[in-house]
Parts: C-alpha cells; sequence; structure tokens
C-alpha cells in the first residue's frame, strides 16, 4: 500500500519534519495530512499543526515557515 500523498506516517524529528514539510510545500493535500499527523490533541502545543492547517494551500505561506523555523 502506497503512503498517503507520498508521506509515510511516522516519527520525524524536527530536522526531518521541516524536510518533510519542505518536500511536499507545494502538494496542499500532503501538508494538510502532515499538519494531521503532528496534531496532538493539546491547544497549546498545536500551534504549528495549526499554522500549516490555516496555509496549506499557499506555497510561499509555508515557505516562510520553514524558514522561520530553520533560522
Amino acid at each position: 500500500m502506497q503512503p498517503a500523498y507520498g508521506v509515510k506516517p511516522g516519527y520525524y524529528n524536527s530536522k526531518e519534519m521541516l524536510q518533510l514539510i519542505d518536500l511536499h510545500r507545494t502538494n496542499a493535500d500532503a501538508i494538510h495530512f502532515i499538519a494531521d499527523m503532528l496534531e496532538t490533541g493539546d491547544a497549546d502545543n498545536d500551534g504549528f499543526a495549526e499554522l500549516l492547517r490555516q496555509n496549506y494551500h499557499d506555497t510561499l505561506a509555508i515557505s516562510r515557515l520553514i524558514g522561520i523555523c530553520c533560522t
């Protein structure tokens, strides 16, 4: 079975997650899927997942988020 949107579910460290998001930044469905993977159900800790979910159709916004996290 192929992973959904080319994204293999599982554990990713921070660097790997940013690389995964960068790799799929032009695929809105993949970004939304990644946001769902990141969601913990704890509103205090789901800020990044929420930012991805709010901006998943905006490639430029996703690139900016990656850039901010890498600095």
